[in-house]
């Protein structure tokens, strides 16, 4: 049986630990064997490394906030869009000139064979329960109910990797076909690690799309 490690993974956990373990060896260096030199070297890296914990910990929930601000306003404006769409398609008048210039639907009067996916899945990682990963793919995964997949697809293929960044998606792990968004990931025994996500659509004769963008996470513990 292994020795665990006596450092925390948990960012938080991590810096009460970090500076606990700073402050003791400052105030009594002397009665742990350490030299003044010591004593300071550790104390210096610690103040350096929570000072970058404090500005990335600040940065990550500026992110959040313009993420989730953006989120919120492209949903509405697709909403718009949407109904004025069937306002502009339900009239005689409208024409297939005036479709194009708007880019929405053409009716097709010849419908052709529907071949691999064009385009790639959108992820969205709600990661609020501890060693839990609610995967959101789709065209619109931050609001389901406007996040249907695409004509032809029949569900996507989810991969991912532990820890460090992929260089591509021969670095990644085979997780799961799904075909209904979300997906639940139990992250048992991964706490503190960074999950990276990758997903592409499959067609309903199993032909795969492009590759998404990869997406990250850390596991709550």
């Amino acid at each position: 049986m292994g020795t665990r490690d006596f450092i925390p993974q948990g960012q938080a956990e991590r810096d009460e630990w970090s500076n606990n373990f700073a402050a003791m060896v400052e105030a009594n260096f002397a009665s742990y064997g350490l030299t003044a030199a010591e004593k300071t070297e550790v104390v210096t890296s610690n103040t350096q490394r929570h000072s970058f914990y404090v500005d990335k910990q600040a940065a990550e929930a500026t992110y959040r906030g313009k993420i989730e601000a953006w989120e919120e306003r492209d949903t509405i404006f697709v909403e718009i869009a949407r109904k004025y769409t069937r306002k502009i398609q339900a009239r005689p008048e409208t024409i297939d000139f005036q479709r194009e210039q708007l880019r929405i639907t053409v009716r097709d009067t010849e419908p052709s064979p529907i071949g691999a996916p064009a385009t790639a899945p959108i992820i969205y990682i709600d990661f609020s329960n501890r060693l839990q990963f609610i995967i959101h793919w789709g065209p619109n995964p931050m609001n389901e109910l406007l996040n249907g997949k695409p004509d032809g697809v029949m569900g996507c293929e989810l991969w991912i990797k532990l820890d460090t960044p992929p260089t591509g998606p021969e670095d990644m792990q085979f997780v799961a076909i799904d075909t209904g968004s979300p997906y639940v990931a139990n992250m048992q025994g991964k706490a503190g690690k960074t999950v990276y996500w990758l997903a592409r659509y499959l067609s309903t004769k199993g032909e795969p799309g492009p590759w998404g963008e990869v997406v990250s996470a850390e596991v709550t513990g």
